[in-house]
């Protein structure tokens, strides 16, 4: 990206309102205009809200399971094909609960407040950050966007790039700051949310908490679960990534793999890579028949402990908890669909002994796993008394 030194007043005064210095570790940079950030930060600071992103309006239960909306960004920085999002209701109450959580913490004078959003591998976490900055700009709140081991600062002059040096303790309040696991390494969060900072870090990945372990210690932290899609989302947001959605195989490949909208889409778009991803579920669930209960209880307890699990992913569905629309809860762990939970039962038939009993009942009893263990349970009971008759 090109850039120019700062040089007009009006830049070092909207600088001036959110650091405590102008060049307090060397000069900050300000973006050209033909850079996408900054022509993004022309097009959306300011911006209109829609009626449903009121808060208060998503925190009822909704009477249609797609009360969602199109939002339109014309932009280069929209990583596929398409300049439309998709707004789930599921990204609004997200949103908004964390503008509550921020206005709490902040009152307190503690450490920063922070947040994790993960949930079920891709469900449309890091779109979600593509929201959250949109909602930031459209109330013109000075928003950090992490990118590439950088942070670009949008305020209200325009778009800056922090130093890298710069100190996190020198900003005049506690900055929104988002940033998604794909486009960060580990050694990024350290510095991000060490002790003092005044960062508002917002964290969007998929389950992979231990290493994140050390955040309870500098930060006010949140996890936030985000749900699966319904099949009425995938529906609004297929046209706008496929030209010609075929709604056939979309349907299909959500009743038997699963509500993962990336999915649904390649069975339209590139049956060929839908075919590789059946073909890993086939090799997850061999795996489940071939190795003790004990291995495949590890991998309910890596989805319960929202760990990194690849094939844990692949047969269980992470979703929240309570049914309250409160975004933070314990993780719900369920078989991912009807379809793979009929898969699964014959892969666990030979796993009858009474002592994979005992283990079941010492190592899945846990409300997160309530889903799977009532199934296990069901499927070696039901082996039992099929081999005792």
């Amino acid at each position: 990206m090109s850039t120019t030194s700062i040089t007009h007043t009006a830049s070092e005064v909207s600088l001036a309102s959110v650091i405590t210095m102008v060049h307090p570790s060397g000069p900050w940079m300000t973006l050209d205009d033909s850079e996408s950030l900054t022509q993004l930060h022309k097009q959306l600071w300011g911006a209109p809200l829609r009626p449903q992103e009121q808060a208060g309006f998503v925190e009822k239960e909704s009477t249609s399971n797609c009360t969602g909306f199109v939002l339109s960004i014309d932009n280069p920085i929209i990583p596929f094909a398409g300049k439309s999002i998709w707004v789930r209701e599921e990204y609004i109450r997200i949103f908004n609960f964390l503008e509550g959580y921020y206005a709490e913490r902040t009152v307190s004078h503690g450490m920063a407040p922070a947040a994790v959003v993960t949930g079920h591998p891709g469900i449309g976490k890091s779109i979600w950050r593509y929201y959250a900055l949109y909602r930031c700009l459209a109330a013109k709140r000075p928003v950090l966007w992490h990118y590439n081991h950088k942070c670009y600062l949008f305020a209200e002059s325009g778009v800056f790039i922090a130093p890298e040096d710069f100190q996190l303790c020198s900003y005049r309040g506690i900055i929104w700051t988002l940033v998604d696991a794909d486009q960060a390494c580990q050694g990024d969060l350290p510095s991000l949310v060490c002790n003092g900072t005044r960062l508002f870090v917002i964290y969007t990945t998929s389950p992979a908490r231990r290493h994140l372990s050390y955040w309870d210690k500098t930060v006010d932290v949140v996890h936030i679960i985000m749900d699966p899609w319904t099949r009425e989302e995938i529906h609004k947001a297929a046209p706008l990534l496929l030209s010609r959605p075929n709604w056939k195989a979309i349907d299909e490949t959500y009743d038997r793999l699963g509500p993962i909208p990336q999915l649904c889409f390649w069975a339209s778009s590139n049956p060929d890579l839908l075919e590789l991803y059946m073909g890993s579920i086939k090799d997850a669930l061999n795996k489940a028949s071939q190795e003790s209960l004990g291995w495949f209880i590890d991998r309910i307890h890596n989805a319960a402990a929202l760990k990194t699990d690849e094939l844990a992913y692949k047969i269980c569905l992470v979703r929240r908890g309570n049914k309250d629309l409160k975004v933070f809860s314990s993780p719900s762990i369920t078989p991912m669909t009807p379809f793979i939970q009929a898969k699964l039962t014959i892969a666990l038939r030979k796993h009858d002994t009474c002592e994979e009993v005992k283990l079941y009942k010492a190592r899945l009893d846990l409300p997160s796993c309530k889903g799977l263990s009532d199934f296990v349970f069901e499927t070696i009971c039901l082996r039992h008394f099929q081999n005792w008759t």
